[in-house]
Parts: C-alpha cells; sequence; structure tokens
C-alpha cells in the first residue's frame, strides 16, 4: 500500500532532503579540515627554513621578453 503525499508535503520532504545532504557536505569538509590542519607536511617545512635565506639577486643583465609584432610596448601608456 502506497502512502499519498501532498504536493506540499511533497515539496517540504524533499526540501529537508536537500538541506541534510547540503548540511552534512559542510559538516563532512569541516570535519576533514579539522582532522588534517594538525598535520604538516615535511614539504611545507623545507619550505619555512628556505625562506629565511636570503634572496639571491638575479645575475647579468635580463633580457626583454620579446612581443609580437601586434603587441605594443610594455611602456605605451606612459609617453
Amino acid at each position: 500500500m502506497m502512502a499519498v503525499v501532498s504536493e506540499a508535503d511533497g515539496f517540504a520532504i524533499a526540501m529537508m532532503v536537500m538541506l541534510t545532504l547540503a548540511l552534512g557536505s559542510v559538516l563532512m569538509i569541516l570535519i576533514r579540515i579539522a582532522r588534517h590542519a594538525s598535520k604538516q607536511s615535511d614539504d611545507l617545512d623545507d619550505l619555512m627554513e628556505g625562506s629565511d635565506k636570503e634572496p639571491v639577486p638575479p645575475s647579468g643583465k635580463q633580457k626583454k621578453p620579446e612581443r609580437e609584432a601586434w603587441e605594443k610596448e610594455a611602456d605605451w601608456w606612459k609617453k
């Protein structure tokens, strides 16, 4: 025997299902973030140690990037 559900009740039930799915998805994302936030990768530690060093200035004269024939010069707006 099938239960008869009115249109308004069907809509309300569908919205509750959608709301439950949306909140469940957000909750799962937050749980995953909380579980993995405490774990730092070794790569991040290596990057943090490497950032303490002085930056190395570029050596030699830098070449201007070649441009296509249709491109304007980089400082066209200064003229």
